[in-house]
């Protein structure tokens, strides 16, 4: 959307990051880490997007290039 800001500004980004669960176990120490380190991960509208597609397609083999520090790969 134009005008749009990553910072959730947007009604849509919103409504879907309220409506995720939230992430816990493994997946919340890496986002607190990644967080406290500044490294770049995937939002969670992104991930829940990746686990569905992932779901729906079933492949036999993914490839991830620039995996940080591996958070979009234990989806």
């Amino acid at each position: 959307m134009k005008g749009a800001s990553m910072a959730g500004t947007d009604p849509t980004v919103d409504y879907i990051r309220n409506t995720l669960r939230q992430s816990g176990g493994l997946m919340k120490e890496l986002e607190q880490y990644a967080g406290e380190r500044r490294v770049p991960v995937i939002t969670p509208e992104v991930a829940r997007l990746l686990t569905v597609l992932g779901r729906l397609v079933k492949p036999f083999r993914i490839l991830e290039i620039g995996t940080a520090i591996g958070y979009s790969s234990i989806l």
